[in-house]
């Protein structure tokens, strides 16, 4: 069973059948808006379609959007109403909120103001693209555990996209989450990235930080550099071979596939009431 925190599916255009979600216990679809002309009367409509045409698939479907730099004053409000699991203040770029990965801006007055008002609705503030600087002015700026939906982690491959080992820290002293996502040139430096890659970050979490915050958020859809022997579902139970093998307990990798995130949005649920 995957609780998976991050599959682009939706703005993606690839086909699925009902087959694709036959693994998953939990999926949570995001809403990848960087390079979408939209607002937020169309993305309702996008949300209610998907809701409706995804209605008859086996696993719990939630839905977020990644970059919320198309959202004006006037439309916060609404947006905020929307049936959204977690939110990220930017992609890799710049926005009037925050500073994405591939930038040097930070966290703005806007972007304080977006987390509060993220909060008062129950949509959880997710910090994946943000750059250092406003991955920790966001940390501070929240008064909830921290979730960063889709990286990996930057001791075993330095990327911009990559989190070090203080932000891990942060989220895990937070009684937060971190979602591992299969992204070759995240995972390895060549970019040519095997299922081996992923166990080793694994690995690199676990040894540093426990068992108890750690998920996955594939990024499914949303990256053409799927590593070998992990690019579906149905690949995951030689992942849980793999780690078997490495000494991972059957007790993690449940921990690590689905029962941490659910723990934490149980969590986070009460927290918002």
């Amino acid at each position: 069973m995957i609780f998976d925190l991050h599959n682009d599916l939706l703005t993606s255009g690839a086909p699925y059948t009902a087959r694709y979600f036959s693994v998953p216990r939990r999926v949570v679809l995001a809403v990848w808006t960087t390079r979408m002309k939209l607002d937020v009367p169309t993305l309702s409509v996008l949300l209610s379609d998907a809701k409706a045409r995804l209605s008859a698939v086996r696993p719990k479907l939630d839905f977020a959007v990644e970059d919320l730099g198309f959202l004006t004053d006037a439309e916060i409000a609404r947006f905020t109403r929307l049936p959204l699991l977690y939110a990220g203040l930017t992609w890799n770029g710049e926005n009037r909120f925050a500073g994405g990965a591939e930038s040097d801006g930070g966290l703005t007055a806007a972007g304080k103001g977006m987390i509060r008002s993220l909060e008062k609705a129950g949509i959880v503030l997710d910090t994946a693209h943000l750059n250092e600087t406003s991955f920790y002015a966001a940390a501070d700026a929240s008064s909830k555990p921290l979730l960063c939906s889709h990286a990996a982690f930057y001791g075993p491959r330095a990327h911009c996209r990559n989190l070090k080992d203080a932000q891990l820290r942060r989220i895990v002293d937070s009684e937060g989450l971190a979602g591992l996502c299969a992204v070759g040139p995240f995972l390895s430096e060549s970019g040519d990235a095997s299922r081996a890659d992923f166990v080793r970050h694994i690995g690199y979490f676990l040894d540093r930080f426990g068992d108890q915050n750690l998920a996955v958020g594939t990024d499914f859809h949303g990256t053409s550099d799927l590593p070998q022997g992990l690019k579906t579902y149905r690949n995951f139970h030689r992942l849980a071979a793999d780690l078997s093998a490495k000494g991972v307990s059957d007790a993690s990798i449940e921990n690590i596939f689905y029962r941490n995130a659910e723990r934490f949005f149980q969590k986070t649920r009460s927290l918002y009431i």
